[in-house]
């Protein structure tokens, strides 16, 4: 029997999110040795040394992220480190969208809901707990920090002086002017107690706590599930745990590339100008002596979706791939015309799948729902409107894309004639930047749920054969 297009996409994004999935990851690559804890994946492992009990030394575990329920749960489940084996996590705090199920970890974890994408109330209670977890951080302790994408909103610890109404104003204003993330996050690390290495330091400040006296090895470990560009700590959850190479300089620069100066709240103004003018410290910046702060490992990234998807694609029937590979990182309405050209060229005597990711750039003017993915399948359906034969999918492998509970949307010829037919100007809706209601109003919304992950979007798409 034939499989329907959509439900091949629809397994081939299953696929592409199991293969980033910490609770596969974890125990499959990481294990307790007699004096230390290792990650190995790929040739390449980091590790963090055992607390020394006599000393009063720790594990102490911190989650923070969309992807920090699967990280936990992934952690907890190497062998050893759940209570019952001896070693006993003593602490740990988890912050997250969504968290993990009753009983899925221990009763040595904190767990704690924030705000996404907008940070909330519930993310500054987040934000204290964090600081506050650190402050009681012993010289003897071990960290394992867990991060991954979406840590910035969820965890918000404003500078001293700033509130998060000045935090929110400026980054809701970045966001509609079409900031990259790494803009915005080198604006986020200069408003925050946390991001840009602060929480390392925090973490490390007890005297003796940057390295045991008797080992070369770190204290403190990050392990990270990737959603950006390049894979740069620096950038993933905006830093919390590594040097910073960006400078208040650079945050007003951000600023004034998107005329933004003149309508910074003065607390936010002033508050950049003093650290320009050297009154406020800097983050920690690489390279300067004392500030190492410990071991870091990504664990899952876009590139490992990406290429589940490739190798899985004979599976559902298509004998050509086309991998583009992580390129979705500019305007949204470029790519979408990209796209839709190199599905057309590609038709040949056999079906093609092209496979693409990354998180495209959209400039919000108008009040409508949606997210990256949505819009851009949106933009897709315009540019295939009438064109048989080509199916997309295009989906956030969190689960859920912008404000919305879809995770993205198919795409296709017949797309905008069927939101039309349901009473929707789907032309109207981009204008708005409503494709939420343009989809549903077309029946292409894609709805998976939370999955547990998030490195970022992916398109997958279906050309048929001659």
């Amino acid at each position: 029997m034939r499989i329907p297009v959509r439900q091949r996409l629809a397994a081939l994004y299953d696929i592409a999110v199991a293969a980033v999935d910490p609770r596969r990851i974890l125990p499959a690559c990481s294990r307790l040795e007699q004096d230390r804890f290792v990650f190995e994946r790929q040739g390449r492992a980091v590790s963090l040394d055992r607390p020394d009990r006599d000393a009063g030394g720790r594990w102490r575990i911190l989650a923070i992220g969309k992807a920090a329920g699967s990280l936990a749960e992934g952690l907890m489940a190497v062998p050893g480190m759940d209570a019952g084996m001896g070693t006993a996590v003593a602490e740990g705090l988890l912050v997250a969208q969504e968290l993990p199920p009753p009983g899925a970890l221990s009763a040595a974890w904190r767990q704690m809901p924030g705000d996404h994408p907008w940070p909330g109330e519930r993310s500054v209670a987040a934000g204290q707990a964090v600081l506050a977890f650190a402050s009681a951080a012993r010289p003897a302790d071990r960290h394992l920090v867990l991060l991954s994408g979406g840590a910035s909103a969820l965890c918000a610890a404003p500078a001293p002086g700033l509130t998060l109404a000045d935090k929110d104003s400026v980054l809701r204003a970045l966001m509609r002017a079409g900031a990259t993330i790494a803009e915005l996050n080198t604006v986020r690390k200069h408003l925050s107690a946390l991001k840009g290495g602060r929480l390392a330091t925090a973490l490390m400040a007890a005297p003796g706590a940057t390295r045991d006296a008797t080992t070369a090895l770190p204290t403190l470990l990050t392990l990270a599930v990737s959603d950006v560009q390049g894979d740069d700590p620096a950038i993933i959850g905006s830093g919390p745990t590594v040097p910073d190479p960006t400078t208040y300089v650079d945050a007003l620069e951000v600023l004034r590339r998107h005329a933004l100066i003149e309508r910074l709240p003065p607390a936010v103004r002033q508050h950049l100008e003093a650290g320009v003018a050297g009154y406020i410290s800097e983050t920690p910046k690489p390279g300067r002596q004392g500030d190492s702060t410990g071991a870091y490992a990504v664990i899952a990234t876009l590139d490992d979706a990406l290429e589940a998807i490739a190798q899985a694609a004979a599976s559902v029937g298509a004998p050509r791939v086309l991998s583009l590979g992580r390129v979705l990182h500019g305007a949204v309405d470029a790519h979408a015309a990209q796209l839709a050209a190199l599905l057309r060229q590609h038709r040949g005597e056999a079906p093609l799948l092209l496979v693409a990711g990354g998180e495209p750039v959209v400039r919000v003017s108008g009040e409508g729902r949606g997210g990256r993915a949505q819009e851009l399948a949106l933009r897709l359906a315009v540019e295939l409107e009438g064109e048989s034969g080509i199916t997309v999918l295009v989906a956030g492998t969190d689960g859920r894309d912008g404000p919305t509970e879809a995770a993205g949307a198919f795409a296709d010829g017949g797309t905008l004639a069927r939101a039309r037919k349901a009473g929707c100007d789907p032309r109207a809706a981009l204008e708005r930047n409503d494709s939420n209601r343009a989809l549903g109003a077309a029946g292409d919304l894609f709805t998976t749920g939370p999955t547990g992950t998030n490195v970022a979007d992916v398109v997958v798409a279906w050309v048929d054969g001659r």
